[in-house]
């Protein structure tokens, strides 16, 4: 019988504990796995986000004009700018859309799907320039999770297709975020070198463009000689703001020497009103505008953006004040790890974002509550919000950044699924739009006042002026025949809250009126009720009134949510 030997302890090679901890360390490390799969195969991330951009953007394709009214108003601005350049501006927002417009239409003539098309374009470009602008400068996790997040975001695609300026300015905004990331990148004492001077033009540039698109975007140009400023970099400073002032100052001389007075908007005085709608309330008081800041802070941020992030029905109009401090707490928990890891692009479109939501709130009246006005900073507030968790998650291990995990993979899901849905929705109204019913998909009372507009094209005598509510759309489905528009009730009685016929009559003699178009629009978009859009029901009311033979019957359409077409007889 042989002896049994004892075992000797196995010793460890020398450095095998090492490569132990630090094989534990990896396997622990979630965040450093991903990092490494998204870098290596960046080119096909961008691939299948681009693709899904394009392919969600036809599947919620709408060659329809909205309700909205505006994107009609972009476009009958571009027709007026392609007929008349010299005698015409733009001033009921930034010019530079109609004028784009106008150019499309001066060649191609008014061509619905080809703008909408172009639309497209710009939204799934952004995506592109987005991508060029933040790889390497932010975490590949985060990058990917927001550039899929707009990808697949019904929000984002409905305006995709539409004639609204979002497109145009997200494409802009974005080729100005690439530029900032380059110009970032410059070293101190480079920048008066000779061939550093396109990279601040272009800058400049860009900057410029997205002020003449978007009032807002002077935000932007804030934001970056800020960050410019902190930091001491007062070369960058001096070349950003001279560049910016050589466009900017250019754009000027020209618009005041070929429009002169023509060319002075009025916005500014209808964003000092109480009510844009009926000046004699007054203007706002500083106390009404603190109101108004904080009103829109919770409208934007509480309701409109976490809609747009799927998380809430859009029917749900609550609003929150607790959540919409709380978003803001993270941002700027957010800046704190994002100045400590010198993030300067991070930065940067932190003080943008900032600066957007502030001078949003504060400008815009509280019942223009749209989520488009919103809707081209909320990827940069989810951004660094989520820069800030992945800063904290990044030390908590495997199962902390698990959870962080989830958490993204929700925000984009959550969009995903709301595209699908809305997607099979809108697929057989794209059918029968393209197939030749261009009034399919709205509701009964649009419908008829669509029709009528049409009708009031192809049997008016020549020289017609019809008064409508909605002109602008009427415009787009008359076949660019003009409509007078009527957004206000005409020399409204406080009293009565009425029109004074009289007053109705003299300005619709003066401006050429011939006509009256009123319809039975909905105020709720989704019910049938008894409340409906009565700007022009107040002003023709107290005329037939007073002077019953003053108005005559010449139109209806539709027996439910009827449209009327009257002949005005001075």
């Amino acid at each position: 019988m042989k002896p049994t030997r004892k075992k000797q302890p196995v010793k460890p090679v020398k450095g095998q504990k090492g490569a132990r901890s630090q094989a534990k360390k990896e396997s622990r490390d979630l965040f450093e796995s991903i990092e490494s799969i998204l870098s290596k195969n960046a080119v096909g991330f961008l691939v299948i986000t681009l693709s899904l951009a394009s392919l969600f953007g036809v599947l919620l394709f709408d060659v329809k004009i909205s309700e909205g009214n505006d994107d009609a108003l972009y476009i009958e601005g571009g027709y007026n700018y392609a007929t008349n350049f010299t005698n015409y501006f733009f001033t009921a927002n930034a010019p530079m859309y109609p004028m784009f417009l106008g150019l499309l239409i001066s060649i191609f003539g008014i061509n619905l799907i080809l703008f909408k098309v172009i639309s497209l374009l710009f939204f799934v470009g952004h995506i592109y320039f987005l991508f060029k602008a933040f790889s390497g400068k932010v975490p590949n996790l985060l990058l990917w999770a927001i550039l899929l997040l707009v990808s697949v975001n019904s929000y984002f695609l409905y305006y995709a297709s539409q004639t609204y300026t979002e497109s145009m300015f997200v494409f802009l905004q974005a080729l100005f975020i690439y530029q900032i990331s380059k110009v970032i990148d410059i070293k101190p004492g480079e920048s008066w070198k000779p061939e550093r001077v396109k990279p601040f033009l272009l800058l400049g540039l860009f900057a410029f463009l997205i002020t003449w698109c978007k009032s807002v975007a002077l935000a932007g140009v804030m934001a970056l000689a800020f960050l410019f400023l902190v930091h001491g970099n007062w070369k960058k400073l001096v070349w950003f703001l001279s560049s910016f002032a050589l466009f900017k100052g250019g754009y000027e001389m020209i618009k005041a020497v070929m429009w002169g007075e023509m060319a002075k908007s009025g916005q500014a005085d209808t964003l000092f009103l109480k009510d844009p709608y009926n000046a004699a309330k007054g203007k706002e008081t500083l106390s009404g505008f603190v109101t108004r800041f904080f009103s829109n802070m919770d409208l934007y941020v509480s309701k409109r953006m976490f809609q747009i992030l799927g998380f809430k029905d859009p029917e749900n109009i609550d609003t929150s004040a607790f959540i919409s401090w709380l978003v803001f707490g993270l941002m700027v928990l957010a800046l704190y790890f994002i100045i400590k890891n010198r993030k300067k692009l991070l930065e940067f479109i932190t003080y943008h974002t900032l600066a957007v939501c502030a001078i949003t709130f504060i400008v815009l009246q509280t019942r223009w509550d749209q989520p488009r006005l919103v809707m081209i900073v909320v990827p940069f507030i989810v951004m660094v919000s989520l820069y800030g968790l992945y800063s904290i998650f990044k030390k908590t291990g495997w199962v902390g950044q698990f959870s962080y995990l989830i958490f993204i993979s929700m925000i984009v899901v959550s969009s995903f699924l709301v595209t699908t849905k809305k997607s099979a929705s809108n697929f057989p109204v794209l059918k029968k739009n393209l197939g030749g019913d261009v009034f399919h998909g709205y509701t009964n009372d649009w419908q008829n006042y669509l029709k009528m507009s049409r009708w009031c094209s192809e049997n008016l005598p020549e020289g017609s002026y019809v008064a409508a509510r909605k002109a602008p759309m009427s415009f787009v489905y008359g076949n660019g025949m003009k409509f007078f528009p009527v957004y206000n009730v005409i020399a409204i009685d406080t009293t009565t809250n009425l029109a004074n016929p009289d007053s109705v009559l003299a300005t619709f003699q003066r401006e050429g009126v011939t006509h009256a178009m009123i319809a039975n629009l909905r105020r709720n978009p989704k019910q049938v009720t008894q409340f409906v859009i009565n700007t022009m029901h107040r002003t023709l009311q107290p005329v037939a009134r007073k002077y019953p033979d003053k108005l005559t019957l010449v139109k209806q359409i539709g027996d439910s949510e009827p449209a009327y077409l009257y002949k005005i007889n001075y």
